[in-house]
């Protein structure tokens, strides 16, 4: 089997998807840049917003790009943990689970991740986890 590098990982249909995690950067954040074979969206969690990036093969144009406002700016996880509060309280009155819900077993595969990258970033090594069908090397 071909080693893949760091942080890339094969699913279905010949696709690709890679994570990189930065941390001890001068300015902190979070983004998200998704690349296509019909587009790009790239969105920055600061400026509560994202942009929808398309090819333009039209003389003298690159690409089309429109900017959506998601309402939230400032909160590192975009909104989201209060939504999941609001969920978690929805779920407890007897409600059905939204879609972002997530079992514990997940959840706690997620942040593994997140232990094991800052394992691996005081320790100056690679740090190998297996979640579920995944194999990680965290660097």
């Amino acid at each position: 089997m071909k080693r893949q590098p760091n942080g890339i990982k094969k699913i279905k249909n010949k696709r690709f998807v890679f994570l990189g995690m930065t941390g001890g950067t001068s300015k902190p954040g979070r983004s998200i840049h998704i690349v296509g074979t019909k587009g790009e969206i790239q969105g920055d969690m600061e400026a509560g917003s994202y942009v929808i990036r398309h090819p333009d093969a039209r003389k003298g144009h690159m690409y089309s790009e429109q900017q959506i406002k998601v309402g939230v700016s400032e909160d590192m996880h975009g909104g989201g943990d209060l939504l999941l509060v609001d969920d978690f309280v929805k779920v407890l009155k007897g409600a059905v689970p939204s879609i972002s819900s997530t079992s514990l077993e997940k959840s706690l595969h997620g942040h593994f991740i997140g232990f094991a990258a800052d394992q691996s970033r005081l320790d100056i090594y690679f740090v190998k986890r297996t979640i579920g069908s995944c194999l990680l090397n965290i660097r």
